[in-house]
């Protein structure tokens, strides 16, 4: 069972303190100047502990009693100033500099930082009188030790104490003394919004710097808010039983699909794919956040026809899977009589798919009568997809009938027998996958869809940048002399509209090199109009597509990634 975490961060800098000196205000008779300075060093941070216990964190928290206040006069990342003005000239100044954690931690509980012990130490005392009502005992805080803050996340209660750590290594916490509706606590995560790292309770983890844990609070998934948490084999396999319901689920943590870190099943040889082979065949209705993580998977299993993480995924309204990124392999090959539908996130979807990535390689072999089509994100497409960037490979055998594969969709098609005339679209996708397709029969091979048809569907704004195969192919249609292929889209219908595609972009159908037509380098064309590698490997290029690139693609660096 893997329990030890690791979470690095890169070490917060810390500023050179000068020495101070504490002065008589005028207008208070001094009852204890305390003298600081020669214990300040490059590597400590100075923090201040109020009369009543509560240690100060910022300017707006500090409150004197009468007519004593602090002004902020110098605040930078690095230190704050503060002046404590007298009643007739002169001040007394100092600077603060906290980091968040300790902040967090010093507020959160007090208790847990008596002087000489966990890094701390009194080093002075500042007292003024009556009239001022306040003293303040001055701190140093050595950055040797971690401080590690529990935060409720929204929960009524007390989270855990906050620690510093000395060696690093601590057991998580479980939501003991919190409240939250009565939900369940999933765990923690180093984001409130569950798209950090996860921590579970009663496990072993690592930490490199000061860090604050968030408690995650599972829902029952009526809402977003509330949504169920995914964050292992087990909570993702619960999905197949409540497939066809309109729940909302996130996921909180990068995981493996085909691991069970919970000790009952260890490593598993297949996925079975969520929706359309559980409880009455369900497609998946809900609405899936992978709230930025990945989950791999492996699918080695002839038992299947719809082949992905989902497989099938019902209409849009009902049926969405966002920002979730997949990474694997599927590998299958099938003698029955249904055919094979493949894609990193679903064999067929009717619904939305927006925001993901995949890096699932696919490799498809069918002997029966039935065609294969398999895609990047997904084999069949009756929906939409958008923003959505794949980088495996795909290559699909059949012996008997037509092969379709594309670096996104297998097949896009608006004219489905339960969906007639129902406008379906691909829309500001990339794909850089190698796409290949055998059959004795046609094979339609496209860099972004292989097979675009119906009079409601569309492609637009896309990019191929498809790279080589070891054998110099990056499309490759090896089927019959009808095969066809391109670098947007093996067949394509009028409706396609600002798609590019790398201009030495090798193309080979039916056993020889394929020429493309002029008029296919186009934006509307199957072929896209030309892009050179040295535009699409600048930022500048990609910036200058306007339009809703930038709002999902800004912090993508495809100069980086591709």
């Amino acid at each position: 069972m893997r329990t030890h975490k690791t979470h690095t961060m890169k070490k917060m800098k810390l500023c050179i303190f000068v020495a101070l000196t504490a002065l008589c205000i005028t207008g208070c008779d001094c009852l204890d100047c305390g003298t600081i300075g020669s214990s300040i060093t490059a590597n400590t941070v100075i923090v201040t502990k109020d009369v009543d216990g509560t240690f100060v964190s910022n300017p707006g928290d500090i409150t004197l009693i009468s007519s004593c206040a602090w002004t902020a006069t110098n605040m930078t990342p690095e230190y704050i100033d503060f002046d404590y003005p007298s009643g007739s000239g002169g001040a007394f100044n100092f600077p603060v500099h906290l980091t968040q954690a300790l902040k967090d931690a010093l507020n959160a509980d007090p208790s847990q930082f008596p002087g000489g012990e966990n890094g701390l130490r009194i080093i002075g005392t500042i007292r003024f009188d009556s009239n001022c009502d306040d003293s303040f005992d001055l701190y140093i805080y050595y950055d040797e030790g971690l401080v590690l803050i529990f935060d409720s996340n929204g929960a009524n209660g007390n989270p855990p104490a906050p620690r510093v750590l000395t060696s690093g290594t601590t057991m998580i916490p479980d939501g003991t003394g919190m409240n939250f509706d009565s939900r369940p606590l999933s765990g923690w995560s180093t984001q409130p919004n569950g798209g950090g790292t996860f921590y579970k309770a009663n496990e072993s983890a690592t930490f490199t710097v000061s860090t604050t844990l968030y408690a995650l609070w599972n829902g029952d998934g009526s809402t977003a808010q509330k949504s169920i948490h995914i964050y292992n084999r087990r909570t993702l396999m619960e999905v197949e039983e409540t497939a066809g319901e309109s729940l909302h689920y996130l996921v909180v943590a990068d995981f493996d699909a085909n691991w069970d870190d919970e000790g009952e099943e260890g490593q598993a040889i297949t996925w079975k794919p969520i929706g359309g082979h559980g409880r009455n065949f369900d497609r998946f209705a809900g609405k899936f956040n992978g709230n930025g993580h990945t989950i791999a998977y492996t699918i080695k299993d002839d038992a299947y026809n719809h082949l992905g993480l989902f497989a099938f995924i019902a209409c849009e309204g009902e049926g969405e899977v966002k920002d979730l990124s997949v990474a694997g392999s599927i590998i299958a090959n099938t003698r029955n009589t249904q055919g094979l539908w493949a894609g990193g996130i679903a064999g067929i979807s009717e619904g939305l798919i927006e925001g993901c990535y995949s890096a699932v390689s696919i490799e498809l072999v069918n002997n029966v009568q039935e065609r294969i089509s398999a895609g990047g994100i997904v084999g069949v497409n009756y929906g939409i997809i958008t923003a959505c960037v794949a980088t495996g490979s795909i290559e699909a055998t059949d012996s008997n009938d037509n092969v379709i594969v594309g670096g996104i969709a297998g097949t896009s098609n608006s004219n489905y027998f339960s969906l007639t005339h129902r406008a379906t679209s691909i829309s500001y996708c990339v794909s850089t996958s190698t796409v290949k397709g055998v059959s004795i029969a046609n094979v339609y091979a496209g860099g972004i869809v292989g097979n675009l048809s119906g009079s409601s569907s569309s492609i637009s704004n896309c990019v191929a940048i498809n790279v080589p195969s070891p054998d110099g192919w990056s499309i490759n249609a090896d089927g019959s002399a009808n095969s066809e292929c391109g670098r947007i889209a093996g067949q394509i219908n009028s409706n396609g509209s600002y798609n590019y595609a790398d201009e030495d972009m090798k193309l080979k159908k039916a056993g020889s090199t394929f020429v493309i037509p002029s008029g296919e380098k186009t934006g509307t064309g199957r072929s896209g109009e030309n892009i050179t590698q040295g535009a699409w490997r600048s930022a500048a290029w990609w910036a200058g597509l306007g339009g809703d690139w930038a709002n999902h693609y800004g912090d993508f660096d495809f100069t980086a990634t591709l």
